[in-house]
């Protein structure tokens, strides 16, 4: 049975005044309790304008109103400027975040440990990313053994840069995760996609799959709402009918960003066809 989500909004506070609280409560009723827990600890010693030790924290999907909780700041007290994954206090700091995290969330089923993972691919400190995953894994299973463990890579990167053997490199996960949104690098219409669109780059893992996020603009050029339905029940019903798809998260209910960009108008709400393809 594939869980099915819903993000809210894509900021919060959100900056076009939709409640919080109100939106949480038409997704239970409309998708019903579910809990899932995206988290990406991301270090950055490339930019030499910005910190380096970065953090930003996903969370999507508490249905649920009574579970919002804020999350756990992580502590950057002596991590030296331009450290990266090859530095043990590092490593340390993402494992004592990630396990504050599972403990303010007792009830999560699912945890992202890195979201669009294929991001990072190319640094220096790649191999100690990877060894980072292992562990973090193993020790957290044996901490949280009913929570699905997984990490994300980027569907449509893959696609472009022929990297879908990535995929195949965390099998010791309980899921493969995807981001997915196609109307970034393809003018095709959903109707337009192949069936197996997704299938071929997912032959590259046997693991059950795990849409960490996607999502499609109601609007813009060349796109409207009936394009984004059928994108909802094409990712329901076809494109991943041979798989084990466990969930299925879409990006956000509302769009609140202030600027336009390409993630504009992608938000699946009441009042929208897509709206009506989750039920």
């Amino acid at each position: 049975m594939t869980v099915l989500s819903i993000n809210p909004s894509w900021t919060l506070p959100d900056p076009l005044g939709h409640n919080r609280e109100a939106a949480m409560v038409e997704a239970e009723e409309h998708f019903g309790t579910a809990s899932i827990l995206f988290n990406k600890y991301w270090i950055d010693a490339g930019k030499p304008d910005s910190k380096a030790v970065q953090e930003s924290v996903h969370w999507r999907i508490l249905l649920d109103a009574n579970n919002m909780k804020p999350f756990p700041q992580i502590s950057l007290r002596g991590v030296p400027d331009g450290a990266t994954f090859d530095v043990e206090h590092v490593r340390m700091q993402y494992m004592r975040h990630v396990k504050q995290v599972l403990t303010l969330y007792p009830d999560a089923e699912y945890m992202c440990l890195s979201m669009e993972h294929d991001a990072m691919l190319g640094r220096a400190d790649w191999v100690f990313i990877n060894r980072l995953m292992m562990w973090a894994y193993n020790e957290l299973k044996c901490l949280r053994p009913d929570v699905t463990f997984f990490l994300s890579l980027q569907f449509e990167a893959m696609l472009r840069d022929g990297t879908y053997k990535l995929l195949g490199d965390y099998e010791y996960m309980d899921a493969c995760g995807i981001t997915t949104y196609p109307h970034l690098t393809s003018e095709n219409t959903p109707l337009q996609m192949h069936p197996d669109h997704y299938q071929h780059g997912l032959k590259a893992t046997k693991l059950p799959i795990v849409v960490a996020e996607a999502g499609y603009p109601s609007q813009g050029v060349g796109r409207d709402e009936r394009q984004q339905a059928d994108f909802v029940r094409r990712l329901r019903t076809g494109f991943f009918r041979d798989r084990d798809l466990r969930m299925l998260n879409w990006q956000r209910m509302y769009d609140n960003t202030l600027e336009e960009d390409a993630f504009d108008h992608i938000g699946s709400h009441p009042g929208l066809p897509s709206w009506e393809e989750w039920a």
